[in-house]
């Protein structure tokens, strides 16, 4: 199965194709003179919406008060590092894990897709908003988010799975080891019977 093999590759671009042009779309429509500038527009329930904003910082607008001169060479930096510690996972895990290659592909293309912002617009564009709306207020409940976010989040999250049922794997496999030691072999029962 050849594109078994290519899928990671495949994965991707299609991760930082999909993040943006939804960025693109979101400021085209939402931003400055955009048909919707300055709505909230429900997605689902009442508590997931489109909601328009650029980020200056980090997650959770976190340096956000920074100015742009300092925190986009030390965004560009921290993204570039982190960028290659994935290269280097990658290239270290065998060919056939699979599951593994793709979430980290996911995470790549996730950080490629916040640093393209960083670089050419000096922020990053979020839109997926948690928020309540209830009795005319809008209440966040999480920081306000982009579809980069959400391929990193997926790709990590998929990685502790893999690696919780790895450890439960190795573990389980000791515990057989051991008792197959601690079994007396058959060799041992025909002398004891002699």
């Amino acid at each position: 199965m050849k594109i078994k093999k290519h899928l990671p590759f495949i994965i991707l671009p299609l991760v930082i194709l999909i993040d943006q042009v939804s960025k693109i779309l979101i400021r085209y429509n939402f931003g400055p003179g955009g048909e919707y500038q300055g709505q909230h527009i429900n997605l689902l329930g009442n508590f997931f919406w489109l909601n328009f904003h650029e980020n200056k910082g980090v997650a959770f607008g976190l340096f956000s008060k920074l100015p742009t001169s300092i925190t986009i060479p030390i965004f560009v930096v921290i993204s570039l590092l982190a960028i290659g510690v994935i290269i280097k996972f990658y290239k270290e895990l065998p060919k056939d894990k699979l599951l593994p290659k793709i979430s980290l592909m996911m995470i790549l293309g996730g950080a490629v897709g916040n640093l393209i912002d960083r670089i050419f617009l000096g922020k990053v564009t979020d839109f997926l908003d948690l928020a309540v709306y209830k009795n005319g207020l809008y209440k966040n409940i999480w920081p306000i988010f982009n579809m980069a976010d959400s391929f990193i989040v997926v790709g990590v999250s998929i990685l502790v799975i893999i690696m919780i049922f790895e450890k439960k794997d190795s573990k389980s496999t000791e515990a057989a080891k051991e008792t197959e030691i601690e079994k007396p072999t058959d060799n041992n029962n025909i002398i004891d019977q002699a």
